[in-house]
């Protein structure tokens, strides 16, 4: 079997399938026609994608994820909107985005970078005068 995490599940599904009721396991076979790095990387997408499919251990991290995105105007409206009425009524100025989502300004022009462990820099309202 070779392709992305989506074809595995497809080509496995397809094997359920056929086999009318399933099969014991999925047998890796190493011919070292990849690296170390890529063979283990392989493994890796193969773990986190494609077995948990079939564990049903991602169902519920795909159910709650879908729900929010059915119902995020529903259950997060409420808190933009106390956002935007916070600053509408100290006469700032709010602007919509391309979602039509309020966009809170920045409360102040000088900001510094902070460093994350992960490596990615955050742009934060300087606190110093």
């Amino acid at each position: 079997m070779v392709g992305s995490p989506e074809t595995a599940i497809r080509v496995i599904e397809r094997l359920q399938a056929a086999s009318g009721g399933g099969f014991g396991g999925v047998l890796f076979r190493a011919h070292e026609w990849a690296n170390r790095e890529q063979t283990m990387k392989s493994y890796e997408l193969f773990a986190r994608y494609v077995m948990p499919h079939f564990q049903g251990s991602a169902a519920p991290l795909v159910d709650s994820n879908a729900w929010i995105r059915d119902n995020r105007r529903r259950i997060l409206g409420n808190n933009v909107e106390a956002v935007r009425r916070a600053f509408t009524d100290t006469g700032r100025a709010v602007r919509t985005n391309s979602n039509t989502e309020p966009s809170v300004p920045a409360t102040s022009s000088r900001r510094r970078t902070i460093r994350r462990k992960s490596g990615k820099s955050s742009s934060i309202p300087s606190t110093s005068g």
